[in-house]
């Protein structure tokens, strides 16, 4: 199952809903964003392709198989390791360094103490009217320009380093070295959104 909706539930004659099994047979894939009904069967090596369902179990063929995500190899790990770790590692330093600079900002400022005295000194710090506006700050600059700048390094990065997708041409099989598995692999952690 590649991200597929497998929904037991149905609606009978009469308006109400029914639990109705649901028999998935050996050897079978389900594609990105299919939905399997409630009382469905698919029989033993069917493949439903991206965005159907089976409801359309006419459609179900063979090739569909490569698209399904899970069955597809992963790179190499000495790949992963000396080339899309460290991407990603900068990714998070450089998304991270607005807010690191304004603590840093915050932290210069006159009213900042680096040592307490008793408890009420460290509650009377936290309570500092200044400090709330740095506190805005964080949350409004984790939320909107922190995805910001990972988007711009994630579009950088696609432009000059993972490059243009090709499709593949009809009845030929992918290319299977360890750099076209890399790209993929390395697109879907930059921009980790599961509506893609």
């Amino acid at each position: 199952l590649d991200n597929a909706t497998v929904r037991p539930f149905a609606m009978d004659t009469r308006g109400c809903f029914t639990l109705r099994k649901i028999q998935i047979g050996e050897n079978s894939c389900v594609g990105a964003k299919s939905v399997i009904a409630g009382g469905a069967t698919l029989p033993d090596g069917t493949c439903i392709g991206p965005l159907s369902s089976s409801h359309e179990l006419c459609d179900a063929k063979p090739e569909h198989r490569r698209h399904c995500r899970p069955l597809r190899a992963s790179p190499p790990l000495w790949l992963k390791v000396l080339c899309g770790w460290p991407i990603l590692l900068l990714q998070r330093v450089l998304t991270l360094a607005p807010v690191v600079l304004l603590m840093v900002q915050m932290a210069s400022t006159e009213w900042y103490v680096d040592s307490f005295t008793s408890i009420q000194d460290g509650v009377e710090y936290i309570a500092t009217p200044e400090r709330m506006g740095y506190l805005f700050a964080f949350i409004i600059f984790h939320r909107t320009v922190c995805p910001c700048l990972a988007l711009a390094y994630a579009i950088v990065v696609k432009r000059c380093v993972i490059g243009v997708f090709q499709p593949t041409a009809g009845g030929e099989e992918p290319h299977v070295s360890s750099w076209q598995l890399f790209r993929p692999w390395l697109l879907g952690r930059l921009i980790p959104d599961p509506h893609l």
